[in-house]
C-alpha cells in the first residue's frame, strides 16, 4: 500500500484495494498528487495494465490500454485524451471501474 492509502483510505477500503490486486505481479507503484488535494496509487502490473486508486474519490479503476511505465500514463494524459484523467471515456469503462465501500459507522467516524 502506498502512503496516500494509508492515510487517506479506511482500513476496509484499504483491503478492498489489496484484495483488487491480490494475485497480480505488482511491478510498479507510485503516489501521485494531481493538485486540488487529490492523491492517486497506481500501481503497475507485469502485463501493462495500470490500476489507480482515487483516494479523494474513493474509486479504483483499471486501465484499459497496457503502458510501459507509470510516467507514460501520467505524461500522455497532458499530450493526448487518454491515459490517467481519461479512462471514463474508454469502452466498458463500467466494468473497469468500482467505488470503494464505506460502511456507515466508518463515514460517521469521519465527520
Amino acid at each position: 500500500m502506498s502512503v496516500y492509502s494509508e492515510q487517506g483510505l479506511t482500513d476496509r477500503q484499504q483491503k478492498e484495494v489489496k484484495d483488487n490486486l491480490k494475485g497480480l505481479k505488482i511491478v510498479e507503484t507510485y503516489g501521485h498528487h494531481s493538485g486540488g488535494g487529490c492523491c492517486h496509487d497506481l500501481y503497475r502490473t507485469e502485463d501493462g495494465t495500470i490500476y489507480t486508486v482515487h483516494i479523494t474519490e474513493e474509486e479504483m479503476e483499471k486501465s484499459y490500454e497496457k503502458w510501459e511505465s507509470i510516467e507514460r500514463y501520467l505524461e500522455v494524459s497532458w499530450e493526448e485524451e487518454r491515459g490517467f484523467g481519461w479512462e471514463f471515456q474508454t469502452p466498458d469503462y463500467q466494468h473497469r471501474h468500482w467505488t470503494l465501500q464505506v460502511e456507515a459507522e466508518e463515514f460517521d467516524a469521519r465527520a
